[in-house]
């Protein structure tokens, strides 16, 4: 930011997480958080809040009508990112669902097709559990800038080849958790306390179980908690120096 300004860079952020203490000095920041409780926009992701500023630059150049083009993508972020959908974030979604049964992006037309899903029957839990989290695993684990090139590109081929890397990281510990991986399934199948009941298909599931390795990336945490051999409540956890952080 400082070096930016220093150069006379106008900065206009756009966000959605907690406010820090000191704002940045920038043009304009745009977050939800600086809105009242309660505000129909309060509950926007990331996504949303782009789409408000979009939605604010169409009408100013004269083409307000221009930015329901960006619907699916306001859609896209707004369900994956887990927005509570009320106010303005719920009608949003409302009316991106029908953009994204249309849509138009090669990018998002080929995942589909790569997942199977019949784009006219799309729900908000095909978002959150089958294009959000291929999207996502994408930056998680290696270059997010696949997934940008996967939603912008006008190649049918360019739009392929991130199509597919999406799907071979949509679940890494589907590798990780090989026998013979390196912190694969040992560290998982392995009590840590010896009176504990050992993970089975046959026996009942303990209330909890802990999962953890050195190994992992904390991009790998979503993907390891949600793997088929694990029930709910499940915890993934990755072990540091310090600090430990957890996944539930």
């Amino acid at each position: 930011m400082e070096y930016a300004r220093a150069r006379g860079v106008e900065m206009l952020i756009t966000d959605h997480h907690d406010l820090p203490e000191s704002l940045p000095k920038a043009l304009a920041i745009t977050n939800p958080k600086l809105l009242p409780e309660g505000h129909p926009l309060s509950t926007l992701s990331g996504s949303g809040v782009a789409y408000k500023v979009f939605e604010e630059l169409y009408t100013r150049f004269g083409r307000p009508e221009e930015v329901t083009r960006q619907l699916d993508l306001a859609t896209l972020g707004l369900v994956a990112d887990l927005a509570r959908l009320t106010g303005d974030a719920r009608y949003l979604v409302q009316r991106g669902l029908a953009a994204l049964r249309n849509t138009q992006r090669l990018g998002l037309q080929t995942i589909m097709e790569i997942a199977e899903l019949a784009p006219a029957n799309l729900t908000e839990e095909h978002i959150g559990f089958v294009l959000g989290p291929r999207l996502n695993a994408l930056g998680r684990l290696a270059d997010a800038n696949p997934a940008v090139e996967l939603l912008t590109t006008s190649d049918p081929v360019r739009a392929r080849r991130p199509g597919h890397a999406a799907r071979r990281s949509e679940y890494p510990a589907a590798v990780a958790l090989q026998p013979g991986h390196p912190g694969g399934r040992s560290p998982i199948t392995r009590r840590p306390n010896p009176g504990w009941p050992s993970p089975s298909w046959s026996s009942a599931s303990p209330p909890g179980r802990v999962a953890w390795s050195e190994l992992w990336p904390a991009g790998w945490w979503n993907a390891i908690t949600n793997r088929p051999f694990y029930f709910p409540p499940r915890r993934a956890r990755r072990h540091m120096a310090r600090p430990v952080r957890s996944k539930a």
